[in-house]
């Protein structure tokens, strides 16, 4: 009412002359503009950028613990209510998805994760915090944050004795990759091995006998994949807790996963269709939404196709890369240190 008051009190006083603010009316909008300018410069804040501090395990530490936490310090206190949707969340080569304990430390400003597992030996662990995170000022990241490390093995002797496995009576012919994961959810690292010959990948379970310090092999499932598999990853692509198989079928142009069920069975494949002779893939979190999406390289079309993962393991194509002549191996880490995981291409 006091605005509008002083601005007809202006015009009634100047009915045939263009309007002339009163010094009522100009000492009423400059203060008006320093409040506005001061409420500016004391909401800034709110949209400054959260940043991360430290993590822990640091970012490509090849020695850290089987019993390591995975910690995350802020610059900023963060808003307890947007920590429901899994902001953290864990993977490693041979097991899958960690499951663990989350917890904030407001004195610290630090999110951590206890696994309720412990790592294994060798292990490559990738772990990704999404980006959904605020601080209590609304504050938000930039962009998701990936960071990579390995679990110490000090138990390595580098003496080895030679174990043969016999695939010969299962017909499958020309093994061309080795894949370890434990895809029985015994702690134990299983292999699956691609034989492009035959069509095939042959699941072997590890039935390591710690009284006799034995390492048995046994045969245990055979996948009929399409066309000449090249090349496998394995991981836990439909958060079920259990490692799935993604295989590249060259003269097929697919990928097809196989969902795991945590006791050696795999499941009728999905089928995803590439471009011309794919030849590599590779699995990871690309997108920072907190799902395994997949890497392909297409040698027949000299691309590199991205795969984003629903979450429940279905994949559609999110963007198509060119690349030079018959890409055949991938490779994704990061290198030049700002937090997302870039891309390297082997062409022949």
């Amino acid at each position: 009412m006091k605005i509008s008051s002083l601005i007809k009190e202006e015009f009634c006083r100047n009915e045939t002359a263009p309007p002339i603010l009163s010094p009522a009316l100009r000492r009423f909008f400059s203060r008006a503009f320093i409040f506005a300018i001061i409420l500016t410069f004391v909401a800034a804040p709110a949209w400054a950028q959260l940043r991360v501090v430290s993590v822990t395990p640091r970012t490509d530490d090849l020695h850290a613990p089987t019993n390591a936490a995975v910690r995350v310090t802020f610059d900023q206190a963060l808003d307890e209510n947007t920590l429901g949707s899994r902001p953290l969340r864990v993977w490693g080569s041979f097991r899958g998805e960690y499951q663990g304990s989350l917890n904030y430390d407001s004195s610290t400003s630090t999110l951590s994760l206890a696994p309720f597992q412990s790592f294994i030996e060798s292990e490559e662990i990738t772990v990704v915090l999404k980006n959904s995170v605020r601080s209590l000022a609304g504050a938000e990241l930039a962009q998701p944050l990936v960071w990579r490390f390995t679990i110490a093995n000090p138990f390595g002797t580098a003496n080895f004795t030679p174990v043969v496995i016999d695939l010969n009576s299962n017909n499958s012919q020309e093994p061309t990759q080795i894949i370890p994961a434990d895809f029985d959810n015994d702690s134990f690292i299983d292999l699956a091995v691609v034989h492009r010959g035959s069509n095939q990948i042959t699941v072997l379970r590890n039935t390591f006998r710690a009284t006799s310090g034995a390492v048995l092999v046994t045969l245990s499932t055979t996948l009929a994949t399409q066309a000449t598999p090249v090349s496998a990853v394995a991981a836990d692509f439909n958060s079920d807790g259990n490692m799935d198989l993604a295989v590249a079928n060259f003269n097929s142009n697919t990928v097809q996963l196989f969902t795991g069920d945590g006791a050696l069975g795999f499941s009728t494949p999905r089928v995803f269709d590439t471009g011309e002779h794919p030849s590599d893939l590779i699995a990871h979190d690309f997108d920072g939404d907190g799902d395994l999406d997949l890497a392909v390289a297409m040698s027949g079309i000299d691309q590199l196709a991205i795969l984003r993962n629903d979450s429940l393991g279905f994949f559609v194509e999110a963007q198509r890369l060119q690349v030079g002549a018959s890409p055949n191996k991938l490779t994704a880490w990061d290198f030049d240190g700002d937090s997302d995981l870039d891309l390297v291409v082997a062409n022949s």
